[in-house]
């Protein structure tokens, strides 16, 4: 490790867990509602906008999740978001674990 370098510290299982609900949530609002924003994924999970876009961002970064434009809508700026085969089966395996 570089002097630079930060460790991070270990999360116990509480914080895992947490994490773990909190992506339950956003892919169970995203398969309920895929046109919701990030922002009203933040507010039906009561997260923080920035909180919610953490949590999109990793389920896409993972394949969970696939975004999407609105190819109708006058504001390309909007999103919808797509719960992926892997993002199905990352539920389930979560929702087996909690």
């Amino acid at each position: 490790m570089t002097p630079d370098a930060v460790a991070e510290e270990p999360l116990d299982d509480r914080e895992l867990s947490d994490r773990a609900e909190v992506r339950f949530r956003v892919m169970r609002a995203l398969e309920q509602t895929p046109r919701l924003s990030q922002r009203d994924i933040a507010r039906t999970l009561f997260v923080s906008l920035g909180g919610g876009n953490y949590y999109i961002k990793a389920l896409i970064d993972k394949g969970a999740v696939k975004v999407e434009n609105f190819r109708a809508s006058d504001n390309k700026m909007r999103y919808f978001y797509i719960l992926t085969p892997e993002g199905i089966g990352e539920k389930s395996h979560i929702l087996r674990a909690i």
